[in-house]
């Protein structure tokens, strides 16, 4: 599996057709950083409890009315970020075809594979976080029991023992889901195949493939650690000169703070479309480079000479003759 190749396909695909960048907006929840752009310093320090107290009960039913509302915008951004996901590796794959790439077709089929997308989520995910939810709780328990006791080692021994068992197991596990989740989700964007057939597919593919899996995710894990400290410095810089800037003006803050927004999300959007383009890359490879399994029957090492036909005898001559 030459590697470099699709890194590089997947990059000229991203920028060529910006089309994708609208849909990573919306499949990577970058909506939800908008809280950037306001100073977390804004009320300042005289900001009591009981101000804030009196502030809630004065304003109770706006509050309630405006989580209501900022509940089922994140339930409506995150339906959209599902279709993205399914419209981007269609756009992809038409891109890689020579397919005109049009953003309607990428929503088109993202909507139309909805419930699928859904449906492998749920399936990979939730069972993972119950695990990783009980497990935790199975590990902190002895510590969390000890409570305020003076001699806390023994608890502290059992905690540090079980991390180092139970940390590993659970880091693997979330690495094979997410793996089985993007090719699960090929499957059933371009193989059209339904949500447990694309699981059993998707761990067929990892079992068959492994090394070649392991590796694509390796490097772009790599990739995401270089991209987002990049980010994250930029981010921090932001904050700290927005922090600065509200002791003299909170517009200025703001101002800061979009500035902040647009790096976080820029970054997200190009990262997000490089990195769907490049699994979806990696998909068509794998299937492309595979061998045909057809059965071809062995020659047979010697000629069969064939059989002639048995000759009837002449009759023989009488008498009569």
């Amino acid at each position: 599996m030459e590697y470099t190749p699709i890194l590089k396909q997947a990059a000229s695909i991203m920028w060529k057709h910006k089309v994708l960048w609208v849909l990573s907006f919306f499949a990577t929840g970058s909506i939800y950083n908008i809280y950037l752009i306001f100073p977390t310093t804004a009320f300042g320090p005289e900001m009591d409890i009981q101000g804030l107290e009196a502030l809630f009960a004065e304003n109770l039913f706006l509050i309630f009315g405006a989580s209501f509302a900022a509940l089922l915008l994140f339930i409506a951004f995150w339906v959209l970020s599902l279709a993205a996901q399914g419209g981007l590796v269609r756009l992809v794959a038409d891109a890689d075809s020579g397919v005109a790439v049009r953003g309607r077709t990428g929503w088109k089929t993202g909507f139309g594979l909805l419930g699928r997308i859904f449906l492998l989520m749920i399936v990979l995910f939730v069972p993972y976080a119950i695990v990783a939810a009980v497990v935790t709780g199975l590990i902190a328990a002895p510590l969390l029991l000890a409570g305020m006791e003076e001699d806390l080692s023994g608890p502290f021994l059992v905690f540090c023992g079980g991390m180092m068992i139970g940390g590993p197991l659970l880091i693997v596990g979330g690495i094979l889901l997410d793996m089985l989740s993007h090719l699960g989700l090929r499957h059933i964007v371009l193989g059209d195949l339904s949500v447990i057939r694309s699981i059993g597919q998707a761990w067929r593919d990892l079992r068959a493939r492994f090394k070649d899996v392991v590796v694509m995710w390796l490097l772009l894990f790599v990739i995401s650690i270089i991209v987002w400290g990049i980010m994250t410095s930029g981010t921090v810089l932001l904050e700290a000169i927005q922090t600065f800037v509200t002791q003299f003006s909170f517009w200025g803050a703001v101002a800061v703070g979009f500035l902040d927004f647009l790096l976080l999300t820029a970054g997200a959007v190009i990262w997000w479309s490089f990195h769907s383009g490049a699994w979806t890359l990696f998909f068509r490879r794998a299937e492309l480079s595979a061998e045909p399994t057809q059965s071809v029957a062995a020659p047979s090492p010697l000629p069969v000479a064939e059989t002639p036909a048995p000759v009837n005898p002449a009759p023989a001559p009488t008498i009569d003759g």
